[in-house]
């Protein structure tokens, strides 16, 4: 695929950079720290050694235990503008809980505008350290003058510490809850104003709705009770009694739920208002059983303020309740087209679950628009090919793959594509081979034509030959533009692990090329959300369109990376459940950064919810999990696997329910389960998903899962070992039963739009 072995050699890593810091920079890639050492104090006795030199002998003094020389070079480090920063922030780390007077010193100069994002988080960290340890009023006056320089969203930490610890932290403390941000400082500011003792009013409000966005359900409902029967001074009552519905279907008590959403609309004055509750009232009778009401709550809502998201949900219960007039008639009023065809595909799914294939077909050749035009080209398919209509279903994958299809429905395509009969595929692979062949600078809508109908490997691979041009990886590898000095100057000091983790931004971007040896810098640097995050950024200069499985293989790893191999195979194998779909839950849910925090309070690799953790951990026969606990990347795959496996198990093992289960939870997941329209695999159920941001996520997942199997082929020998030395604790720890599952209900939920835990 590459012409070229340098650019190969370079998109995998293997080549030094030009200009790299010398002999130094050579050994620091090979993690020969103690050699390095020898070097440096060597150079050093006969002449001053440079800011690079002195920062790859402090990383060889960090590596070797040795804190003074490390310390000592660091201080030389100073000198040195472009590193600087970097210096400063790692001093003061060593020196903060013997010397945070001398701390918060170094980091002042590090919390303004011209460091990174990460430089500029570190700092606050240490920063928040210090003030913790204690420091004096001058030094506390200097840094919250330094924190307007700050962006909000990233000094909150220290506002935090500095509220805390200083003078009417009770003011403060509300000032930052009145900010309404999702993040650990908003949770640390209302449980420190808690402990502060009786609150006003206002207070337990900001209070209750941190504690809710931080997924402890329970302790809010307990202050938005007292909140609602003491008095509600500054607080908007039917918010108050929304929040607390909320709290209540989070924990899965429906009809509670929807008896606060009624008082709360019952307060509300606003139409909007209004209508947005009666939806959400419809949801939770809808989840208790009680159809005819949520219908009825769904209309009243049409009524006070139409939508035609409204509309549609309106419509999708009157399918369920087997009124298609009724829906018919809804969705006729329906004016954007995406919500149109949203509404063609409910209806094509209720016909085709009453085994008329015909209206189905019919339905959806209507659909219009961009993004659902190829989706419904490819149902339309699926249900030519359960009528035995070849033909009909070979044009219409034809038309399918002249329309926008992402990667799931383009997996969906290439499976029908393999039921055709054998003179079609060949048909098209003629085809596929003269259009290659012709010359045509057209090669990007040449490639994501093909990419739906090329069955036969050699086409693929002609196909991945193309990419591979496209993006530009058969090229030489000239000098790149770095975007930063000291991303480039960390790196060409054989200190990749560190330019990645100061400033991942400063790495080349330019073109594809750079894009994609970025990337791959990036996953050997250990940073795998920013190698998917930069890889994406080279396949889309491609658009839309062009499968995983098409990438060039260092791309595809870059995209899917797999940081935690040995722990993914080994949680996979404990609880019975494939590892590529693990590995796509995680990268989907988090991106493979530990430290991930949802707006909804799920934590860690696999977004868990500190409840349904504790919960799953329980019935494991696990200790209890702190909160904290899910941040571990092993705690947080074994729960997460377990979690997993659970849901395979309650939907019998259908993937595509259990996966938008983990995401919307499982009472919404099943009711999705019952729409019509579900014999035909995961495609049907993944269209027929009423939340936009869960169908998305179930999509990605099962594409991802399909990447994973074939990016990293050796860990299934992994999984395999692995499973068969864990087959005894998993019998001594089953998963949790249906029956304990209903009776422990899901912690979590999601509004449309969201990526969390349950239904709106």
């Amino acid at each position: 695929m590459f012409r070229s072995l340098a650019a190969t050699l370079v998109l995998l890593g293997l080549c030094s950079a030009p200009g790299a810091a010398g002999d130094l920079a050579a050994l620091a890639r090979q993690g020969r720290w103690a050699t390095i050492l020898e070097i440096a104090q060597r150079r050093e006795s006969q002449l001053p050694v440079t800011g690079a030199q002195a920062m790859v002998a402090a990383e060889a003094a960090r590596h070797e235990g040795r804190t003074e020389l490390r310390q000592h070079y660091l201080t030389a480090v100073l000198e040195d503008d472009v590193l600087r920063p970097v210096a400063r922030i790692e001093l003061a780390e060593m020196v903060v809980p013997a010397d945070p007077k001398r701390a918060v010193e170094l980091l002042l100069p590090v919390l303004g505008h011209g460091a990174s994002r990460e430089l500029r988080a570190a700092a606050i960290r240490v920063a928040s350290q210090a003030v913790h340890a204690g420091v004096s009023s001058n030094l506390r006056g200097r840094l919250h003058a330094e924190l307007r320089r700050i962006p909000r969203s990233s000094r909150r930490p220290l506002e935090v510490e500095l509220a805390v610890t200083g003078p009417q932290p009770r003011r403060h403390l509300q000032r930052i809850l009145d900010a309404g941000r999702t993040d650990l400082a908003d949770l640390r500011a209302a449980e420190a104003l808690l402990d502060l003792g009786p609150a006003t009013p206002r207070q337990r409000w900001l209070i209750a709705r941190s504690l809710y966005r931080h997924a402890r359900y329970r302790r809010a409902l307990g202050l938005l009770q007292g909140l609602v029967d003491s008095g509600r001074r500054g607080v908007t009552l039917w918010k108050a009694r929304f929040l607390r519905g909320r709290c209540a279907f989070r924990l899965e008590r429906w009809r509670e739920a929807a008896e606060l959403y009624r008082k709360a609309r019952a307060a509300a004055r606003r139409r909007e208002d209004r209508a947005a509750l009666l939806v959400h009232e419809a949801r939770a009778l809808e989840l208790a059983g009680d159809l005819e009401a949520a219908a009825h709550r769904a209309r009243e809502a049409v009524r006070t303020r139409p939508t035609d998201e409204r509309r549609l949900f309106w419509a999708r219960l009157e399918l369920e309740r087997g009124r298609g007039k009724s829906a018919a008639t809804v969705v006729a009023h329906v004016r954007r087209t995406s919500a149109r065809d949203r509404a063609l595909i409910l209806r094509a799914a209720d016909a085709r679950s009453r085994g008329d294939l015909r209206t189905a077909t019919t339905l959806l050749t209507a659909v219009r628009g961009r993004t659902w035009r190829g989706p419904a080209l490819v149902l339309a398919a699926g249900c030519a090919l359960d009528a035995a209509d070849t033909a009909g279903a070979a044009s219409l994958l034809e038309s399918a793959a002249g329309a926008t299809l992402r990667s799931f429905w383009s997996l969906q395509a290439l499976h029908l594509a393999q039921e055709l009969p054998e003179d079609v595929r060949t048909r098209w692979s003629r085809t596929l081979q003269t259009d290659l062949s012709s010359g045509s600078p057209i090669r990007r809508a040449l490639v994501r034509r093909w990419a739906p109908l090329a069955v036969d490997p050699a086409d693929r691979a002609a196909l991945r030959e193309t990419v591979g041009r496209l993006l530009g990886l058969s090229g030489e590898g000239a000098a790149m533009a770095w975007r930063s000095p000291l991303a480039r100057r960390l790196w060409e000091a054989g200190l990749a692990a560190e330019a990645a983790r100061w400033d991942p931004r400063g790495f080349p971007g330019a073109t594809a090329f750079e894009e994609a040896w970025s990337a791959r810098q990036l996953l050997l640097a250990g940073k795998p959300s920013w190698a998917i995050r930069t890889a994406s950024a080279a396949v889309q200069r491609l658009g839309d369109g062009i499968p995983p499985d098409l990438l060039p293989l260092p791309l595809r790893q870059s995209l899917f990376p797999l940081p935690f191999p040995g722990p993914v195979a080994e949680a996979a194998a404990r609880y019975g459940i494939p590892w590529p779909l693990l590995a796509a839950i995680v990268r989907e849910e988090s991106r493979w950064k530990p430290e991930a925090l949802s707006a909804v309070g799920a934590r860690g690799l696999t977004q868990l919810m500190p409840g349904t953790a504790r919960r799953a951990a329980g019935l494991l026969g696990l200790p209890e999990p702190d909160p904290d606990d899910l941040f571990r990347p092993l705690v947080g795959l074994r729960l997460g696997a377990a979690e997993l496996a659970a849901l395979l198990r309650s939907f019998h093992g259908r993937t595509a329910p259990a996966v938008a289960a983990y995401n919307a939870g499982q009472a919404q997941a099943r009711l999705w389960l019952g729409s019509p329209g579900q014999a035909r695999g995961d495609m049907w159920y993944v269209a027929v998903i009423g939340f936009a941001a869960t169908r998305s996520y179930t999509a990605k997942v099962l594409a991802a899962r399909e990447a994973y199997r074939t990016v990293w082929p050796t860990i299934g020998d992994v999984a395999g070992g692995v499973r068969n030395a864990a087959e005894g604790p998993a019998r001594r720890h089953p998963g949790p039963s249906r029956a304990a599952r209903e009776s422990s209900p899901r912690d979590g939920s999601a509004p449309p739009g969201s990526t969390s835990r349950s239904p709106h």
